[in-house]
């Protein structure tokens, strides 16, 4: 699971146990039990999220190119950059608001947590923290949040590893 897709990941651990014999986490989001999405989110940032669900007809997230480009796809040139963004979809903001109901490090199944050298959307605090969470070492990788398009043979070497 990537990013911010890793939130339901422990919803369906619990809602269907036994079916995952592990996970691998990938510059995700993994709170505590009661912990939101919008409170591990960088202080400064935390109140764009707001005016950008506010601004939006349908109370959602959708960064503008520079700050996506900055924040998510560095490493990639710019027409990649563009390319990738460009099939992005606005993010409902209630997913942010939503208390974890479970931790994936207190679910019993085996998991790694996958951290790109040069991410700029979680730094090396956040991303201990989120693998604290997760019960997981963090394993460094070659890449950009978005790791899977700036690096994907290094992601792919890394899931291989574990396998």
């Amino acid at each position: 699971a990537h990013s911010i897709g890793a939130l339901p990941v422990a919803e369906a651990v619990v809602a269907r146990p036994g079916r995952l014999n592990r996970i691998v986490l990938v510059a995700a989001v993994a709170p505590v039990v009661g912990e939101r999405a919008i409170d591990t989110i960088p202080t400064q940032r935390r109140g764009g999220y707001y005016e950008l669900a506010e601004s939006s007809a349908d109370n959602t997230v959708m960064p503008d190119f520079a700050s996506t480009r900055a924040r998510f796809f560095n490493e990639l040139p710019d027409d990649r950059a563009r390319a990738a963004y460009d099939r992005l979809t606005p993010q409902p903001f209630d997913v942010y608001l939503q208390p974890a109901v479970a931790c994936l490090g207190e679910l019993g199944v085996p998991i790694r947590y996958l951290a790109p050298a040069d991410d700029r959307n979680f730094d090396a605090d956040v991303t201990a923290r989120y693998a604290a969470a997760a019960g997981a070492d963090v394993e460094m990788i070659a890449g950009d949040h978005c790791a899977m398009l700036s690096e994907p043979h290094a992601l792919v070497e890394a899931l291989l590893a574990g396998a």
